[in-house]
């Protein structure tokens, strides 16, 4: 089995093929094989541990240190927060990284695509609660920012830190979501869509269980 580097503490799934190759730096997505899921000993995967599937389906080592690069360099995660984006949230957001909101650039008032097109154009992470950017049509990921869209529920201090959760990935290696990828972030799980460089689109859904980050892989068809 492939050992880790030194001081990287067992880099999970989501930092490699999860933010690697989903967030548009591979040549081509990432499958769960039948492979691996004899190695993991059972074909009817639900949520794994991403642990484990790496340990299932290590990564190259060329791929371990640019994720490793990335991190040493404790790049900042800038923001764009839209109208539909709650001051309570932003004020949190805030903590982790630089927040541009539409008061600040003066674009209040603004159409979605405007405000989509600011965030793409000055390498910002749109955060939103606006459903409307999961939308293909309008929104194709090709054209897209990084757009993270919140269900914030009733906008509690609890409800926006669990929706914060999808957030570790970005804040831990924001180099990764410079654009053609939309989080659907939900409290109690989030689902990434993302563009790969040979123009396939693909959807990973995940989730923090017991304090373990993990995968939905689903069930193999049966014909």
């Amino acid at each position: 089995m492939q050992a880790w580097p030194p001081g990287s503490s067992g880099i999970p799934r989501c930092f490699l093929d999860g933010v690697a190759y989903r967030a548009g730096k591979s040549d081509t997505p990432v499958e769960v094989t039948k492979q691996t899921r004899r190695s993991l000993r059972y074909e009817q995967m639900g949520w794994v541990n991403l642990i484990d599937l790496v340990r299932a389906n290590p990564p190259t080592q060329k791929e371990i240190k640019q994720v490793l690069d990335y991190r040493r360099r404790k790049a900042k995660a800038r923001f764009y927060a839209d109208e539909n984006f709650p001051a309570r949230a932003t004020g949190a957001l805030r903590r982790f990284g630089r927040v541009t909101t539409v008061q600040d650039s003066q674009r209040r008032g603004q159409s979605d695509e405007d405000h989509a097109a600011y965030a793409l154009k000055h390498g910002l992470i749109l955060v939103t609660c606006d459903r409307d950017y999961l939308n293909e049509i309008r929104f194709p990921l090709v054209h897209c920012p990084a757009i993270v869209i919140f269900d914030l529920g009733a906008g509690s201090v609890k409800e926006i830190r669990d929706a914060f959760t999808c957030l570790g990935t970005i804040l831990s290696s924001p180099q990764f979501y410079d654009k053609w990828v939309k989080i659907d972030a939900k409290r109690d799980n989030w689902t990434e869509y993302a563009r790969c460089l040979d123009g396939t689109t693909v959807r990973s859904r995940y989730r923090f269980h017991h304090g373990m980050m993990q995968e939905w892989i689903p069930p193999l068809r049966t014909s």
